[in-house]
């Protein structure tokens, strides 16, 4: 009896922990220098801000993270889990209309403006995690392939001329 309870009381605690959507956006670039060295071991603050509608829309959600590239100037950081200076990135709507992510990243002589890119999709599904009626938005069926990934792709070179993210 007590080994039956022990089961069931383990089973109903996992599906509990693993049943979270992770409230997270993975971030991943390299730092180079002007002329596209790598910028290894170095110390940087990134700055991401959530704008609502287009790349200029108000900002619903910002936040500050500080990293240290690795020795070919790499550095990973997941969007979401920052200090917020702007919102709450669990209350962001992500059911509610096109989101822009803007970068910018401060390597000790203030923030520079890496760009700002439409997220494409619904990121890891954090918009299902609190619909709860198994659909996207447009109201459609839900298709992985089309409705899970997040497609951030961009190159930038910094007009200051200091660092290429």
């Amino acid at each position: 009896m007590k080994t039956t309870f022990l089961v069931i009381a383990l089973m109903r605690i996992s599906s509990i922990l693993f049943g979270q959507v992770p409230q997270g956006i993975p971030y991943q670039a390299v730092a180079r220098d002007a002329q596209g060295n790598p910028m290894a071991n170095q110390s940087l603050t990134v700055q991401f801000s959530l704008h609502e509608a287009s790349a200029d829309g108000q900002i619903i959600y910002q936040e500050t993270q500080t990293s240290s590239t690795n020795s070919q100037g790499l550095f990973s950081l997941t969007f979401g889990s920052g200090v917020p200076s702007i919102g709450s990135f669990g209350n962001v709507n992500w059911g509610s209309g096109y989101k822009f992510l803007q970068v910018q990243a401060n390597f000790g002589n203030g923030y520079i403006d890496l760009g700002t890119q439409q997220l494409m999709s619904v990121p890891y599904a954090l918009y299902s995690g609190s619909s709860g009626n198994g659909s996207n938005q447009n109201n459609s069926s839900y298709n992985p392939s089309a409705d899970s990934v997040l497609t951030i792709s961009s190159t930038s070179i910094l007009t200051e001329g200091t660092y290429v993210v």
